[in-house]
């Protein structure tokens, strides 16, 4: 029964920090949701110039609109920590939330870790 439960937990703990870590990447070191929302039909016209520049969507937000909610979207650290409580209210397992910050928190860092040695 145990050993069961402790398995489920490892199992739920690796999936939602492989799903926070995923949406780390995608939102702060792709542009895929500028892209899709392009697609969907949303201009983003004030990010136009600073897409040229190399600026990231969530920087772009910082910049722009300095306020708690753009600040919690470009910091890494603090999103992994909201996604993170979402899924606290998802599963039944409470200490999914606690512990998964910091696993989706390495899988994320060590991606970039990583991408930047592959980039030589």
């Amino acid at each position: 029964m145990l050993e069961t439960q402790l398995l489920t937990f490892a199992y739920y703990l690796f999936v939602y920090s492989i799903v926070v870590a995923t949406i780390l990447i995608i939102w702060n070191d792709t542009n895929a949701f500028v892209e899709y929302a392009r697609l969907l039909g949303f201009e983003m016209k004030t990010y136009e110039s600073d897409e040229g520049l190399g600026i990231s969507y969530p920087d772009h937000l910082q910049v722009k609109y300095n306020n708690f909610i753009t600040t919690l979207l470009s910091c890494p650290i603090c999103l992994a920590c909201w996604l993170n409580i979402g899924a606290y209210f998802i599963h039944e397992f409470k200490f999914v939330a606690i512990c998964g910050v910091y696993i989706s928190l390495i899988f994320y860092f060590l991606f970039k870790i990583i991408m930047k040695k592959s980039d030589g």
